[in-house]
């Protein structure tokens, strides 16, 4: 059972004599009944919601017109917003009532990985007496169906207003027919510019011009993303360097940079797609595959596509975000990777090229960052490679949800000032510069969330194993050569972009760092994730009983977050996420966490494989999954093998 929970001033306002007689107009004899209809009209709208009834409390930072859902167990469900019986002089149809609580909503998720514009469901509600919905309200309510709100009208007035629409120039249209939103942005071939026009004159506190400006941006902002506009709010810089802040304004202008982030599908189409999932799950890959199937190169095509005009040499060779580290086979510690202190020549600590590229990575925290470790495993990855494997676990957030971990090189070795300056590139004299010497001296090197490491691995008698410590961290991505004719044409992706077609950070970077996170984000979801991914690790564990091959938790949390990536992607191009959905979105994060995270685990021969009556261990772990899946395909190769020549494993 679920209430529906409105502000004490809402109560009032329904009791008041003007809105009991029309109520009464309408055909209801009492507040209550009218209340009555309303919960009915909920539960029509969503019958496994079971709303009982309606409680009136003093909500804090709520607008007299919102409420809550909540359920038994007091979690909410919905947001719920009531378009009042009689507008004030002053209102706006959806405008005051329900933005001013978005934007306390998303400012206050201002910090964490989620860039949907509320953090639960939106109903909202029209109780107008009024027998006719002006046009301009009419727009108001397409606007809100088109970022996700749901509409219920309480007196059968039409209600399926906007279904018809589905593009940005079809919304533009339709509504600049009846307002003036050349105010509020304008549309161009490729991009969409959101103007400070009508906020210009904001000089007192009330006023309703950023509530316009919302409800008709919102939709234009979230439309323009799906369809792979650039998303332009350049004007806003400047407007708040000589404005007040307006929390509306600003709840638009966080959304808009998240969504500045997230690239379209058309900006990456070169870049497998299962690639782009593993590094928001974790920035660190391998990348496997037989010499000359152009594992380093994907890495460089990765820097070309987002190294901005800023960082971009006169050569046209090497793109300032990207850093070529060639391992070599002698080295057994990490002094060739993170430096060491030396007492010659004055003492000191001897920066690498990877210090100099991390320090660098934190000057730049905007644009990604790759390290390309080229034949990893050419030396014991576990000898050279142990401090950045730890580190890479101690990734957690601070009070401002900004990613932090423990340091790669101590801070005791940052205190020569000087030699920070001129060794590191530390010689800047912006803000930005100066905490980064600052955070050097205070906490030491630590790893920048904008930085992704991938190592290119083969297998062959001059390269060592890899130890299930390092897999257990890694995604790994196996690469085929594929068709050979597919290397005619590839010689654009190793050039430059314009600054409007640089793919940005957001399409890399983790949404997530822990499973809790997803949990968090997904509420609706919570419940199926948490009894359907241990279920189905438990299964992979018991198809691997009795070899060491079993995994526990890190495994299950990156499956999570995988997960979560995935239902990211899905609602970013409005797809809802019904069980159905979800099932499927679960069987693709477990296909591909297996082909990243156990499989590379396996190996051995036939005793480590075979059962006794003849049961296999690999085609029982095969049979839990679809015959069209990667895992299914690739543990049918590794049986094959091991029937072939007596031992098999997933490395090529």
């Amino acid at each position: 059972m679920a209430t529906l929970v409105l502000t004490n001033e809402f109560k009032l306002i329904f009791e008041s004599e003007e809105i009991k007689n029309g109520l009464t107009r309408k055909g209801y004899a009492t507040t209550n009944e009218f209340i009555a209809a309303m919960v009915k009209r909920v539960n029509q709208f969503d019958p496994l919601l079971k709303l009982k009834d309606v409680a009136f409390h003093e909500l804090q930072n709520a607008d007299k017109y919102v409420g809550v859902i909540l359920d038994e167990t007091l979690n909410k469900q919905y947001n719920f917003c009531v378009i009042p019986p009689k507008l004030g002089t002053r209102s706006g149809f959806l405008t005051q009532q329900i933005f001013g609580f978005i934007s306390n909503i998303i400012l206050r998720n201002k910090s964490i990985g989620t860039y949907s514009l509320c953090d639960k469901p939106v109903i909202v509600i029209n109780c107008m007496l009024d027998e006719n919905i002006p046009p301009s309200a009419i727009c108001n309510i397409i606007g809100a169906k088109l970022v996700g709100f749901n509409y219920i009208d309480m007196f059968n007035r039409k209600e399926d207003f906007g279904t018809h629409i589905h593009t940005l120039k079809e919304f533009n249209e339709i509504v600049g027919q009846y307002k003036d939103i050349s105010k509020d942005f304008v549309i161009s071939n490729e991009s969409i510019v959101f103007k400070t026009e009508r906020l210009k004159g904001l000089k007192e506190n009330l006023t309703n011009e950023p509530y316009y400006f919302a409800i008709n941006s919102y939709p234009a902002l979230f439309l323009a993303h799906k369809e792979g506009y650039i998303i332009d709010i350049s004007e806003f810089d400047e407007w708040y360097k000589a404005s007040r802040n307006n929390k509306n304004i600003e709840a638009f202008v966080t959304i808009a940079k998240k969504l500045q982030g997230i690239q379209p599908n058309n900006k990456t189409s070169t870049i497998h797609k299962n690639s782009l999932l593993a590094i928001c799950t974790k920035p660190f890959l391998l990348l496997a595959g037989i010499s000359g199937t152009g594992k380093s190169r994907i890495v460089r095509e990765l820097a070309f596509m987002t190294c901005p005009k800023k960082l971009q040499d006169e050569e046209g060779t090497t793109p300032g975000n990207y850093c070529m580290i060639e391992v070599k086979p002698n080295w057994h510690d990490s002094s060739e990777l993170l430096g060491y202190y030396s007492s010659f020549n004055g003492g000191g600590y001897r920066f690498t090229k990877f210090d100099r590229f991390v320090v660098k990575a934190w000057l730049n925290p905007d644009v990604p960052f790759f390290v390309c470790l080229d034949e990893m495993n050419l030396a014991p990855v576990e000898q050279y490679f142990a401090e950045f494997l730890s580190v890479l676990e101690t990734r957690s957030r601070d009070k401002e949800g900004k990613v932090v971990t423990g340091a790669l090189v101590d801070k005791q070795y940052f205190k020569d000032d000087t030699k920070m300056k001129e060794d590191l590139g530390l010689d800047g004299a912006d803000d930005w510069t100066i905490k980064v010497r600052s955070d050097l001296v205070n906490k030491g090197l630590t790893l920048p969330p904008n930085l992704i490491v991938i190592g290119t691995v083969n297998m062959d008698d001059t390269t060592y194993q890899f130890s299930r410590k390092v897999i257990d961290r890694a995604m790994t991505i196996e690469m085929n050569g594929g068709e050979l004719s597919q290397m005619f044409g590839n010689s654009n992706s190793l050039k430059y972009r314009s600054d409007e077609d640089v793919v940005k950070l957001g399409l890399f970077k983790a949404s997530y760092i822990n499973a809790d996170e997803v949990i968090e984000r997904y509420q609706s979801q919570a419940q199926i994730i948490k009894e359907k991914l241990p279920e189905k690790l438990e299964a992979v564990n018991t198809a691997l009983k009795d070899t060491p091959f079993q995994v526990s938790y890190r495994v299950l949390n990156e499956l999570v977050i995988y997960l979560g990536a995935l239902m990211d992607e899905a609602t970013a191009k409005g797809e809802s996420i019904d069980d159905d959905a979800l099932s499927a979105l679960i069987d693709q994060a477990m296909d591909q966490i297996t082909l990243m995270k156990i499989l590379p685990r396996i190996e051995g021969d036939e005793d480590m494989f075979r059962r006794s009556g003849g049961a296999n261990v690999l085609k029982t772990l095969q049979s839990l999954f679809s015959e069209d899946s990667d895992s299914y395909r690739k543990l049918e190769e590794m049986a094959d093998r091991l029937d072939r020549t007596g031992f098999t494993r997933f490395w090529p």
